[in-house]
């Protein structure tokens, strides 16, 4: 923002936030390689917004999950539990298009499906 309040959007996040979509800033192959908690994260995001996840954005969390591996199981562990107190469904189903099952479960992490309120 400028002194006189001029908003400068260099990246269209603007228009972004009109169409409820969540994408990188720049390469995502890149954004996610510089930290690949960064792919929950968006998941999260996503889930508390319910905005969708652009395309490109989708393909490189695809391909740079298996680097999920690479983050301590404890920093996995919460930012899955802050994105399931959002929205329980939406997390399983990005969960679930990104196909990060398996490396979830190699990780160790174990899902439980309850009504219990928090």
């Amino acid at each position: 923002m400028t002194s006189t309040g001029e908003i400068l959007d260099f990246f269209n996040g603007q228009q972004d936030l009109k169409d409820e979509v969540i994408r990188t800033v720049g390469n995502p192959y890149e954004r996610f390689s510089e930290d690949y908690l960064r792919i929950l994260r968006c998941i999260r995001f996503a889930a508390k917004l319910q905005f969708h996840i652009d395309m490109d954005t989708q393909q490189a969390m695809i391909k740079e999950a298996k680097n999920l591996s690479k983050i301590s199981f404890e920093r996995v562990k919460d930012e899955l539990n802050i994105s399931f107190k959002y929205r329980p469904y939406h997390t399983f189903r990005m969960i679930d298009l990104l196909d990060i099952w398996g490396i979830l479960i190699k990780m160790g992490l174990k899902f439980q499906l309850t009504s219990a309120k928090l």
